[in-house]
């Protein structure tokens, strides 16, 4: 599994309730590469070598996870699994080198070898891009904050390979080249391109929870608040109980200066998702809005530890 596809697919948990890797408490989902071995913090689980013997006697050192606290037994592995049997790893920055692509479909990527000719297949988590996943690594590299040498060169050379990436897939029904564009606009403060990136994004898959809640930040940082708005509901309609798109419409119904509905939205998300930093601070938000019932909701969210977090991506 793609290690980006890996980490998309924490965060849905987390939707789901899941305990995920930024929680005060010990997570409840872990992640284990073979050759590095933990990719996101885990207390409850043991990783290490294991050394197996195949049918003709020849010994492999495996890697293996198991309880901790419990000794390892048996080893589980899919039928017709090789050990050592897979190809080598090939560094991110060196894949497109490389491979060049073929095809995606129905979740799975097709690639070809430069030099050999040899077909390998990918499967993707639905949850990324079917292409331009490296450019989406790179994008959420610049949105976290891990990217600060030359950062305005490398996001606008990002930007101009989204742009491309639509153009290339302009006969194709792809929602991920336009969100991905959406998203380089975005980081870029180009808000009308981000607007219409996110939007056609809507328009190809109507029921895209990401893309209205990108569409909603875009309208609201262009000053169309109604608009964004509407949009917040839409998304809260396709999943009600998000905490994402309750923050979201919490959010644009602050900026309309409807501080009064906020609570009840803000309040629900947090009880869905408690952990989440950005409602924290959009709950904050509302205590500096309405400073006469301030002291009531300091008793009730006494123990919230506040944080400078960026608007809902």
């Amino acid at each position: 599994m793609v290690e980006s596809d890996s980490v998309a697919y924490v965060e849905d948990l987390k939707d789901y309730g899941f305990r995920g890797p930024s929680s005060t408490e010990s997570p409840e989902v872990a992640v284990v590469d073979q050759n590095r071995g933990f990719l996101l913090p885990c207390d409850w689980l043991e990783v290490d070598l294991w050394p197996i013997a195949t049918a003709d006697g020849r010994r492999f050192g495996v890697t293996v996870a198991w309880l901790r606290g419990e000794a390892p037994t048996t080893l589980a592995a899919p039928p017709g699994w090789i050990p050592g049997g897979m190809d080598e790893r090939v560094p991110a920055d060196e894949f497109e080198k490389k491979y060049e692509f073929v095809e995606a479909r129905d979740n799975v990527e097709t690639y070809r070898h430069r030099d050999t000719g040899k077909v390998v297949y990918v499967g993707r988590y639905k949850g990324v891009p079917q292409r331009g996943s490296e450019l989406f690594a790179e994008l959420q590299g610049f949105q976290d904050g891990l990217i600060g040498t030359g950062r305005e060169q490398a996001l606008m050379a990002c930007y101009e390979r989204a742009e491309q990436l639509v153009e290339d897939t302009a006969d194709s029904q792809e929602v991920w080249p336009h969100m991905l564009h959406g998203i380089a606009s975005r980081l870029l403060n180009r808000w009308d391109k981000a607007e219409q990136a996110f939007r056609k994004a809507t328009e190809l898959n109507p029921d895209f929870i990401d893309a209205w809640l990108e569409l909603t930040w875009s309208l609201a940082s262009l000053g169309r608040l109604e608009e964004a708005e509407a949009c917040a509901r839409r998304a809260l309609k396709i999943q009600p109980q998000g905490p994402a798109a309750l923050g979201n419409l919490a959010s644009v119904l602050l900026e309309r200066g409807h501080a009064d509905q906020v609570f009840p939205l803000i309040s629900q998300a947090l009880e869905i998702g408690p952990a989440d930093s950005i409602n924290q601070r959009i709950l904050e938000q509302v205590c500096k809005a309405r400073p006469a019932e301030r002291p009531w909701y300091r008793r009730l969210w006494g123990n919230w530890a506040w944080r400078d977090t960026a608007r809902r991506d």
